[in-house]
């Protein structure tokens, strides 16, 4: 978005095009999702996130403490989706948040854009990627600094790798 919280007009267009182009398996994963849900009578929901009159990612989210349900739905559905369709989607789980985006659509992408259409406009750019969750270290790796809180997914990953 710019300043006035108009989007990037370039942007949306691509990521339409990405979302027309994932329709279909969108709505077939959120199915089968859907299936398993209640079929196992999982204590989740299943939703499609939309922005700009665009459905752009699926999300799933445990209720009251159901913290198996999401593994469950990773492991029987969303992964086993994700080796029959090698490069179409990305998933990122994060706590209660299992998403599940068409790729291109990602923070990395957003990110790589934003500095491609900044520097073509002159701009002498530094960016910094301040993130708390392992999949922002895919868009965070594209800045030339970066920043997380120590007690978040990040630092805590990284102080294991580091513990003698």
């Amino acid at each position: 978005l710019d300043t006035y919280g108009r989007p990037d007009e370039v942007w949306l267009n691509r990521s339409r095009a990405k979302v027309k182009e994932a329709s279909g398996w969108m709505e077939s994963l959120k199915s089968e999702i859907y299936d398993l849900i209640r079929s196992a009578q999982l204590n989740a929901i299943c939703r499609m996130i939309n922005d700009f009159e665009t459905p752009f990612y699926l999300v799933v989210k445990y209720r009251e403490g159901d913290e198996g349900a999401l593994n469950r739905i990773r492991l029987e559905v969303v992964d086993k989706w994700v080796l029959e369709h090698p490069g179409l989607a990305v998933v990122h789980i994060n706590g209660n948040n299992l998403a599940v985006l068409p790729v291109g659509l990602d923070k990395r992408h957003a990110v790589r854009h934003l500095q491609e259409r900044l520097r073509r406009d002159g701009e002498n750019v530094i960016t910094w990627g301040m993130g708390d969750s392992l999949s922002d270290l895919g868009f965070m790796s594209c800045c030339d600094y970066s920043i997380f809180p120590t007690k978040t997914q990040i630092g805590q990953y990284l102080a294991e790798g580091f513990c003698v």
